[in-house]
């Protein structure tokens, strides 16, 4: 609810703000019904009034509220920004997510090619092998070009939007991290290890089958930086 506090909302990777009541002016207010015709009328579609109930109890679409009535009933207002939120999350959810990772892109500014990574990789029945071999690279360099590095580049270029697993590429995907908003510590570890993964798969040269250790020291120096 927005009454008694203004909340930071991140869309593209770009901060706004939604006001909390106290600095709104109640003539830009918007009535629930009102909102839901006003979505119709720019042709938002997929949306119900039910969802926008179910969004603002869940605190993705937070709503103002203001009593009303001689019953005293709350009634669910909005603002124009809350209209991008919308689509934002029509967006969202067009690619396959769910609310708790749509609320960790849009107000804990997590990109979501890492949320796709965390959430593919968290499937794999392999995966606390794959970390064991990273925590213990110094060890199983071996293990970890063979069985983990090669197959794993080329899962992640054939599965997601990655058209080149380059410098440029990391690196912005790390800026991206360490500009987002991570509270719960399941999501650290496990972004975390992703980053560690891909940045291991960009330090393997295949055609000379070697493994550029200070290269990956830097990254893992980079990824560790945020904290």
């Amino acid at each position: 609810m927005l009454n008694n506090i203004s909340i930071a909302y991140f869309i593209k990777n770009k901060r706004y703000i939604l006001e909390s009541k106290t600095y709104k002016n109640k003539n830009e207010l918007i009535v629930i019904g009102e909102f839901f015709q006003i979505l119709k009328d720019e042709n938002i579609e997929n949306v119900t009034l039910k969802n926008l109930r179910e969004w603002d109890n869940k605190k993705l679409l937070p709503a103002y509220r203001i009593t009303h009535g001689p019953i005293r009933e709350k009634v669910r207002y909005y603002s124009r920004e809350h209209i991008d939120i919308v689509r934002e999350i029509l967006r969202l959810k067009a690619l396959g997510l769910e609310i708790p990772d749509i609320k960790k892109i849009i107000f804990d500014n997590i990109p979501e090619c890492l949320i796709f990574l965390k959430r593919d990789i968290v499937k794999k029945e392999d995966l606390k092998s794959m970390m064991n071999i990273i925590e213990n690279i110094n060890k199983k360099e071996t293990d970890l070009i063979i069985t983990v590095i090669k197959n794993c580049k080329k899962y992640f270029c054939n599965n997601f939007s990655i058209d080149n697993l380059n410098d440029e590429y990391i690196k912005d995907i790390i800026s991206q991290y360490k500009d987002s908003n991570l509270e719960n510590d399941e999501d650290k570890n496990i972004i975390g290890f992703i980053l560690i993964l891909i940045s291991a798969c960009n330090c393997y040269d295949e055609s000379n089958n070697i493994f550029d250790r200070e290269k990956f020291s830097n990254y893992i120096d980079d990824i560790a930086g945020k904290y």
